[in-house]
């Protein structure tokens, strides 16, 4: 008998044992299945007519489901990671129809080929803030508080998921915006001061984050660099610091930002603190020493 989720612990029990489970890609497929399945049974009772934000069942649960997904992301370091980035990649895959054939539509986006609120839902969880680092009075041990585990990995996912869309040339899963921000970040927006711990913790906490990209999709940034590739309106402008002192009119990903962020990765091996930090750094500067 199919499985049904009809509760959010349901749903969420479901994902979360991607993450904790050595699954198979059949194994994957059939849980993607379970989501088809569910969507169109809500489908199926749905009122077209219903204007009332809680009778629109597929709307909340897509959004239930996309929600929890990206929840679970955050919680999963990157070595874990393998099993979601199939499931999301199966998902998207899936096309719904109802009874008469129609594709199932939500949130103005067809289930599950469109991922209906999958990038909303990234957008609003990504505003991570790690000032936080710079009063603590044990910044070693913030590094390691779950708000930063979570940035990195949610970074560390979406860097995947770019990498694979560079691969694939196609499905809506490039986040290279995302890894521009994070790069500029870290390395344009201020100077980086290092005189007290607490100072060397926030500003560890930004190259981690950044180190997520480039171990997750080097290939991708040195190729939008070279390439030049700009962002729209004033996504990919310089930093507060490459503006003010500078003047660099940057609108996305260049030669000049490309060795600017390699520079700096390989200075910030010799000051991040932190355990493992500067091992991460290591392998960051091995991905791209030949790029």
């Amino acid at each position: 008998m199919p499985i049904q989720l009809s509760t959010p612990d349901e749903v969420g029990q479901f994902i979360e044992s991607l993450a904790s489970s050595n699954l198979t890609s059949e194994a994957i497929d059939e849980k993607a299945q379970v989501l088809v399945s569910d969507a169109k049974k809500l489908a199926e009772t749905q009122d077209p007519e219903d204007t009332d934000p809680d009778g629109r069942k597929l709307d909340n649960y897509t959004y239930g489901v996309v929600s929890t997904l990206v929840g679970v992301i955050m919680e999963t370091p990157p070595e874990r990671q393998k099993n979601l980035v199939e499931f999301v990649l199966k998902l998207q895959q899936i096309e719904c129809h109802d009874k008469n054939g129609r594709i199932l539509e939500t949130e103005g986006g067809n289930v599950w080929t469109d991922l209906p609120t999958f990038s909303w839902t990234i957008r609003d969880c990504y505003n991570f803030d790690f000032e936080h680092l710079l009063n603590d009075p044990d910044p070693l041990g913030a590094l390691n508080k779950s708000e930063v585990q979570q940035a990195r990995n949610l970074a560390a996912f979406l860097a995947q998921t770019t990498q694979i869309e560079h691969n694939s040339k196609g499905g809506g899963l490039d986040y290279s915006l995302y890894a521009l921000w994070d790069l500029r970040f870290a390395f344009e927006e201020r100077e980086i001061k290092k005189d007290t711990l607490n100072e060397k913790a926030f500003a560890t906490a930004t190259m981690l984050q950044a180190s997520e990209w480039m171990l997750g999709c080097p290939e991708v940034l040195r190729d939008l660099s070279r390439k030049g590739v700009d962002q729209p309106e004033r996504c990919g402008v310089a930093g507060d610091q490459y503006i003010s002192s500078i003047g660099r009119e940057w609108r996305g990903f260049n030669e000049e930002r490309w060795q600017l962020w390699k520079d700096g990765f390989q200075d910030a091996q010799s000051w991040v603190v932190g355990e493992g930090s500067q091992e991460k750094i290591k392998r960051v500067l091995e991905k791209i020493a030949n790029l």
